[in-house]
């Protein structure tokens, strides 16, 4: 089999993806289709496919909001569970990422990657749950980052 481009190895992959897991282009909306965020994916196919491209099929798990900053360029807000955020900005093919100040086009595989990169700093920055109180999270039983210490630091004695 021959592909003329790599968008069409790209949505052949898809759809033999979708196939093979018994999922139609409708099943990509999850929950109420009528809830804002499923609204936006299916007003907007690329969005969908963008945030496919950066997190994942399953990017529901780590989006919480989607919303629709500017008509012009079309401008989306995509909020993270820690309540961090990055914009997709569309243009004229693709869309541009903006995550913390700095932009990246989607058409270039080096800026792609960088996104990706980005993004994964992005969703391990805040709280694991903002709706737990810090009492709460403070009782959860978390294994420390890497490079942090499991015991608590110990205070100097006094002299």
């Amino acid at each position: 089999m021959e592909f003329n481009s790599k968008q069409e190895l790209e949505d052949y992959v898809r759809g033999r993806v979708r196939q093979l897991l018994g999922k139609t282009a409708d099943d990509a909306y999850q929950g109420d289709p009528n809830s804002p965020m499923n609204v936006m994916l299916q007003r907007f196919p690329q969005l969908r496919q963008t945030l496919e491209k950066l997190l994942t099929m399953q990017f529901r798990l780590f989006v919480d909001d989607i919303q629709w900053v500017a008509p012009r360029p079309t401008t989306f807000k995509v909020i993270l569970p820690n309540k961090q955020y990055f914009n997709l900005i569309w243009n004229t093919q693709d869309f541009i990422v903006k995550v913390a100040g700095k932009k990246y086009d989607m058409l270039s595989l080096q800026e792609r990657e960088r996104a990706i990169k980005s993004l994964s700093d992005l969703i391990q920055y805040g709280p694991i749950n903002s709706n737990m109180s810090p009492e709460d999270l403070a009782q959860q039983n978390l294994t420390p980052a890497k490079g942090e210490s499991s015991t608590p630091p110990v205070e100097p004695e006094e002299l």
